[in-house]
């Protein structure tokens, strides 16, 4: 018997490796002294049908034995993907079926979660019939389940179509399609986080994302078809164990903890004129150079050029799947006489940043990358552009995925990190909420005046519904210059000061008024806008939906402040009450008003928070306590 280790101050995990099997014989809470597994399971924490072990009866006398190849447990530093941490890497071979998995633990520094995921080399292609949903395992925790409470959270993107983007499930048991799972009892509790795309958008692999039992849980689904395999080592998608303190507020700081070590935040205020409709009658040199002065004027930090500065002229030729070339994204000589050259020199006379909308290749899963790794790190050195906006991505295989990814880390590495990427997940199969973060932000939605489907209550909810689970510091929201909605300018700007604000419209075209209003307040969001992202940030007050006070927090603990977000939507209740849980017990010895402190106050006793607002708006107040 072989043992293996990986721990620090905060969690254990113990695996055993004894006759040809992987399993778990330890998940410890070394704060509390508690031992999670009370009987391991003793056959491979990992599986896959038909390549790691037969599904056919017939064949039960053709045993896959794993030996072992390699141990490798090595720290990393800080890096341009994350925090600094420890890997363990178990090398398993199986020389008779020709199959090789790396079973790969990873810890970050004072987190309290360990992350695991497989590389698999198969010679052969896994066995049977290859287009049937299989009982796919990247890893099993063997925990008696039996008298938890159970709560699974499934996610949806695709949000050109929906605004339900999150869907709760109590006493959750068997095949669950939620990437999030969380397991309490005795004011302890665990939560499992699947990092992949949400299940909608995952590949029919499998019947969920994990599978629940008594006396185990399973993160399920690796993100390989049977028919994808091929004979090199491919990764699956990843798993994560996480342990808190058993509150309601303590189990979502325990996830945004793990989040924040796993990936950096990309704080951005970006403006696209796309907003408006109107972009593709107007893009030309003189017109982008008077949108840069704008932007400057708006506060904004990068313009980005939307589609349409091709020659290929972008979305519509992917769509129909044309044949890229080199020429597809030369720069359109009729549009762009100087090329990028005028512009740029304007952006940084003006301290704005170019920034650039792309359609990544689609309809050849990418396989293309390379040239289009040039086209990419060519308007970086050339214009210094470090944001791209990836649109059209269409994760239809393995490949596909594997491809868009080589991009994303060449690009991030030859950069030195510079380059990052507004990761769009308004349709088709996309990375979703919990995949790719580490190489930028999300774009959460298209909404548009013209279409009618601009209700900022709604963006409001969407935000509310989500930041439990994803960072709004992870996310894009727009705000408009809309002319035909019946809350002020300054309410529809500040729906997106928790996340990254984007100015989704043509800012020269903004009336001088309403630009007044949203560079004010974009200017003294800047400045706070470090503290208000080095805090844990939460839901308070009621959903949104038109006619609540609602609102959220951003908390640092450590610091012994927090950030107050607070909305009156439509209603007539000139005073509410938000019960904060986490600011009770604090001696509060400032409140300082950040924006809008004219329309409101607030008094705060034991958590209550009490506000009085005299408009449908917001206001942002930061507190400090003992």
């Amino acid at each position: 018997m072989q043992e293996f280790n990986l721990k620090n101050n905060y969690i254990s995990r113990t695996w055993n490796f004894y006759n040809n099997k992987l399993y778990t014989v330890s998940i410890y809470d070394e704060v509390n002294n508690i031992e999670y597994v009370t009987k391991p399971i003793k056959d491979n924490d990992f599986s896959y049908e038909g390549l790691t072990h037969e599904t056919y009866p017939g064949y039960r006398n053709n045993p896959y034995k794993f030996e072992i190849e390699k141990v490798i447990k090595e720290k990393f530093i800080k890096n341009i993907y994350s925090e600094g941490g420890e890997k363990l890497t178990i090398g398993l071979v199986d020389e008779y079926h020709g199959l090789k998995v790396n079973y790969i633990a990873i810890i970050y520094s004072n987190s309290k979660a360990i992350k695991t995921y497989l590389e698999i080399d198969a010679f052969n292609m896994p066995e049977w019939y290859f287009f049937d949903k299989r009982y796919n395992v990247i890893d099993t925790y063997p925990i008696n389940l039996s008298d938890y409470r159970i709560t699974s959270f499934e996610f949806f993107t695709r949000t050109d179509y929906t605004n339900h983007l999150i869907e709760k499930k109590d006493n959750a048991i068997g095949f669950d399609k939620g990437n999030i799972i969380f397991v309490e009892k005795d004011k302890k509790g665990l939560f499992f986080l699947k990092e992949s795309p949400v299940y909608s958008d995952c590949r029919p692999e499998s019947y969920g994302q994990f599978f629940i039992a008594d006396d185990f849980i399973s993160t399920i689904g690796t993100g390989i078809m049977p028919h994808e395999f091929k004979q090199q080592k491919m990764r699956t998608y990843a798993s994560v164990i996480g342990l808190y303190e058993n509150n309601y507020n303590n189990r979502y700081i325990a996830l945004k903890e793990y989040q924040v070590k796993a990936s950096h935040y990309y704080p951005m205020i970006l403006v696209n004129p796309w907003g408006d409709r109107k972009w593709m009658e107007h893009i030309n040199e003189q017109f982008v150079i008077e949108e840069i002065k704008a932007t400057a004027v708006l506060g904004g930090e990068y313009y980005q050029l939307d589609d349409g500065w091709n020659e290929g002229f972008g979305l519509i030729h992917v769509g129909y799947s044309k044949k890229m070339n080199k020429e597809f994204w030369n720069i359109k000589k009729d549009i762009f006489p100087n090329k990028f050259d005028k512009i740029a020199q304007v952006a940084k006379e003006n301290n704005v940043e170019l920034a650039l909308w792309i359609g990544l290749d689609c309809n050849c899963m990418y396989r293309n990358y390379l040239e289009q790794v040039d086209v990419i790190y060519n308007m970086y050195k050339t214009y210094n552009i470090k944001v791209f906006k990836i649109d059209i991505m269409k994760l239809r295989s393995y490949e596909s995925e594997e491809n868009i990814e080589k991009l994303f880390t060449l690009l991030r590495e030859k950069s030195n990190g510079e380059i990052v990427f507004n990761l769009d997940v308004t349709a088709d199969k996309r990375s979703g909420y919990f995949m790719f973060n580490e190489y930028g932000v999300i774009f959460l939605e298209n909404r548009y005046e013209k279409r009618d489907n601009y209700k900022p209550h709604l963006t409001l909810k969407n935000q509310w519904d989500l930041v439990n689970f994803v960072p709004l510091q992870n996310l894009q929201i727009e705000f408009l210059n809309t002319h035909n909605c019946k809350y002020d300018k300054e309410y529809i700007i500040g729906i997106t000061l928790f996340a990254n604000p984007l100015c989704w419209f043509e800012p020269s075209n903004v009336k001088k008024q309403t630009m007044s209003i949203f560079s004010n307040i974009l200017n003294v969001y800047k400045s706070h806008r470090h503290a208000i992202q080095s805090g844990h940030i939460f839901a308070i007050g009621d959903r949104p939906n038109d006619k609540a006070y609602t609102g959220f927090i951003s908390y640092n603990k450590k610091e012994r402040y927090a950030y107050l977000l607070m909305f009156r939507e439509d209603n007539k209740q000139d005073t509410f009450t938000y019960n904060v849980e986490l600011l009770k017990k604090k001696i509060i010895t400032k409140i300082d008003y950040i924006i809008n402190n004219k329309q409101g106050q607030i008094e705060i006793n034991e958590g209550a928070i009490a506000l009085t607002i005299n408009k449908k708006s917001f206001i942002l107040v930061k507190i400090i306590w003992e």
